[in-house]
């Protein structure tokens, strides 16, 4: 298991942009539109793993939209675990809240969201 990002939300993904390259991130896709979540999505890199990903909800259908700005989850990329999900089920870790959908930025890949007992959001890149 990888953290692969951060997910961070938004309320203006442009001027978080600009904020986050003067930071030296540097932008590593297109602002996109995902149509099953409703939101903007980019995702930024310092040069490694794990990226930042800046989440804007874009109406009130959006999975983030009553959320508060800031810190939202952190993704874990478990493609070569997959033991993962049932490990977090079975022993009772966390609840899932949203999936398995897919994320048109993550190149389709399916993820999952766990409300966790540490009080963290998780995503489960699959």
């Amino acid at each position: 298991m990888v953290l692969h990002h951060i997910g961070i939300i938004v309320n203006d993904i442009e001027s978080a942009l600009a904020y986050y390259t003067f930071l030296g991130y540097e932008q590593i896709n297109t602002i996109t539109f995902d149509d099953i979540q409703m939101n903007n999505i980019v995702f930024l890199s310092a040069g490694c793993q794990p990226y930042i990903e800046l989440i804007q909800p874009v109406n009130e259908k959006s999975t983030v939209y009553n959320a508060k700005t800031g810190f939202h989850h952190l993704a874990y990329d478990i493609r070569n675990d997959l033991e993962t999900i049932a490990f977090v089920k079975k022993n009772r870790l966390g609840k899932k809240i949203y999936g398995p959908v897919q994320a048109p930025c993550i190149e389709n890949r399916w993820i999952v969201f766990f409300y966790m007992k540490n009080q963290i959001i998780y995503e489960f890149i699959k």
